[in-house]
C-alpha cells in the first residue's frame, strides 16, 4: 500500500495470506508464495523494478526468495530487505541469527560480484 500511496503505478503484492488494504487500485495480489510466482510473471514477461522482502522467514531464506527472482529483475531494479530474527524450530539465539545474516550478507555479495556489466551499454 505505501509503494501505491508515494507513485507506483502497478504494485504486485505476493502473499500467501490475505490482505485487507483500504485501495487496492493499482495493486495486483498473487495469493502464494514468491518462487511460486516467478514462473507466471516471467511468462507475462513482468518487469519488476522495485523490489520489497519483508517475509517473516530467515535472512538466508530471503536471500535465497531473492535470488530466485532474478529472471524477474529489471536492470537497475532496488531492492529493499529486512533480515529478521527467526528460526522454523523457535530457537534462534543472537549467535544463531548472526551467523545466518552473515551468510546470508555474503551470498548477495557473491551474487552481486557474479553479475556482469557491459561498459559498452552500461546494462547488466
Amino acid at each position: 500500500q505505501c509503494l501505491q500511496e508515494h507513485g507506483a503505478s502497478h504494485v504486485i503484492a505476493v502473499d500467501p495470506g490475505a490482505l485487507t488494504l483500504r485501495n487496492m487500485e493499482r495493486i495486483e495480489h498473487m495469493q502464494r508464495k514468491v518462487q511460486d510466482c516467478v514462473g507466471v510473471l516471467a511468462e507475462r514477461k513482468e518487469r519488476v523494478t522495485f523490489f520489497v522482502c519483508d517475509m517473516n522467514c530467515s535472512p538466508s531464506e530471503a536471500a535465497a526468495v531473492l535470488r530466485s527472482t532474478l529472471p524477474i529483475l529489471a536492470e537497475n531494479a532496488t531492492v529493499v530487505m529486512t533480515f529478521k530474527k527467526f528460526s522454523e524450530e523457535g530457537k534462534c539465539t543472537q549467535d544463531s541469527h548472526r551467523r545466518d545474516k552473515e551468510e546470508a550478507l555474503q551470498g548477495l555479495s557473491d551474487l552481486c560480484l557474479s553479475l556482469k556489466v557491459d561498459d559498452s551499454t552500461g546494462g547488466t
